[in-house]
């Protein structure tokens, strides 16, 4: 006898495990970040999901990068991949979606985290 796995069951176990990884996230951030304080499950997970987005519009999808992204989101600014010293790796088509959270790390300066902080906007957090 030959298990066989409808579309429908694919779709409902995959938003399952995307429901368990952003509440996973939201429980690591919480205790890091105090923008998650206060506020209700539905919205962190609803912060934590639009981050998820933004990372993905990047071809980011490894939970180590995503995690990164999103820490990015709270340490610097929920929008931070709107200036152009990320956006410019973030964009890059060239550098492996793997490695444009470390390539970050490795280029973008003191300067360019403060502009982006800066351009803050908490916002953002709900596009």
């Amino acid at each position: 006898m030959m298990l066989v796995i409808r579309k429908d069951q694919i779709k409902a176990l995959q938003e399952a495990a995307e429901l368990a990884f952003v509440d996973d996230l939201i429980e690591q951030l919480r205790y890091e970040y105090s923008v998650f304080n206060g506020r209700p499950l539905a919205e962190q997970r609803a912060m934590v999901r639009n981050g998820l987005q933004r990372a993905r519009q990047y071809g980011i999808e490894g939970k180590v990068s995503l995690r990164g992204f999103l820490r990015f989101m709270c340490d610097i600014a929920p929008n931070f991949d709107e200036h152009p010293a990320f956006r410019e790796i973030l964009q890059n088509n060239d550098i492996h979606p793997t490695r444009k959270i470390s390539m970050i790390m490795a280029e973008v300066d003191e300067d360019d985290i403060e502009e982006a902080q800066l351009m803050s906007r908490e916002d953002a957090w709900l596009e």
